[in-house]
């Protein structure tokens, strides 16, 4: 037997793998010089976390400040300026919303670009009080458009309670405001089945504090104004926790803000999040299931 041919015997299982029949010498080499590639791999990946974890944050320090514009409706005259991909998903999300007893969409976006690649819609439940928001965003290149889509439903509480029941999958930047209680089901993209989860949520809460009957407004105007009340009210909060402060430019990151908001993206922050709103998503799911199934 020689060296030349271990790479054609029978039952080798991996590049790693030392085969028992090699002699003894063989052996001890080739165990020993895994052992030092795998220390290798170790160490390069402790050195990349390191510098993730101390680059991270000092980009968003260079990046530009938040500066978000105030929200305008999207005209019947412009619609052809939304991107195909945003203007095809949003009309199929606002039907499935309607089909849960939500009433007709106004459309909102920011700024006036060329083309619109982000564009929301505003529903009311009138029996309920409950709100809807449609978020539909494309990104990336013309190519190869990344399309992130999330419905997301509201309801107050006379305590200033609010229950957020989401279906969006995008990473946890920074804690919620004191009140709002959010749980996602990143898997259920039928609008009525996330609805009937917000619903069971809202009638468990209900037992003890009255809900709130909500609307953004009669008008257009009012509507407007509502929203920019609530991207002020958010605003408010990432100066509250530290996380940005006013600039003549925008709210820009402080040092406190930047660390964190970078490290809830990386591991072993980002896993933590995400299996902690899915145990949330499954206790409520549960919990569902086993009151259907007593009637």
């Amino acid at each position: 037997m020689t060296t030349e041919n271990v790479a054609d015997m029978p039952g080798r299982r991996g590049p790693l793998h030392v085969d028992p029949r090699l002699p003894l010498p063989f052996r001890l080499l080739f165990t020993a010089f895994n052992t030092a590639v795998a220390a290798i791999d170790s160490a390069i990946a402790v050195q990349t976390s390191v510098t993730r974890y101390v680059n991270g944050p000092q980009i968003l320090l260079r990046s530009k400040p938040l500066r978000i514009e105030a929200a305008r409706t999207v005209a019947r005259t412009e619609e052809y300026r939304i991107h195909p991909c945003v203007r095809e998903s949003i009309a199929v999300m606002e039907m499935a919303v309607m089909s849960a007893g939500f009433g007709a969409p106004h459309r909102i976006t920011h700024g006036s670009p060329a083309e619109l690649r982000s564009v929301g819609a505003l529903l009311e439940h009138a029996a309920t009080g409950d709100l809807a928001n449609i978020v539909c965003i494309v990104s990336g290149a013309t190519e190869t458009p990344k399309l992130t889509r999330t419905i997301t439903f509201v309801t107050e509480f006379t305590d200033s309670h609010r229950l957020y029941t989401t279906n969006s999958g995008t990473t946890v930047m920074w804690p919620p405001p004191p009140g709002h209680d959010v749980v996602r089901f990143t898997g259920v993209d039928d609008a009525r089945e996330l609805y009937a989860l917000h619903r069971f949520r809202v009638e468990r809460r209900a037992r003890t504090v009255p809900p709130l009957p909500t609307t953004r407004g009669a008008t257009e105007a009012e509507r407007l104004a509502y929203i920019d009340r609530e991207s002020q009210a958010f605003q408010r909060h990432l100066i509250q926790i530290g996380y940005r402060e006013p600039s003549p430019d925008g709210l820009r990151h402080t040092v406190r803000g930047a660390t964190l908001t970078a490290w809830r993206t990386m591991w072993p922050w980002k896993q933590w999040t995400d299996a902690t709103h899915r145990r949330r998503a499954r206790a409520v799911m549960r919990a569902r299931a086993q009151a259907t199934a007593r009637g």
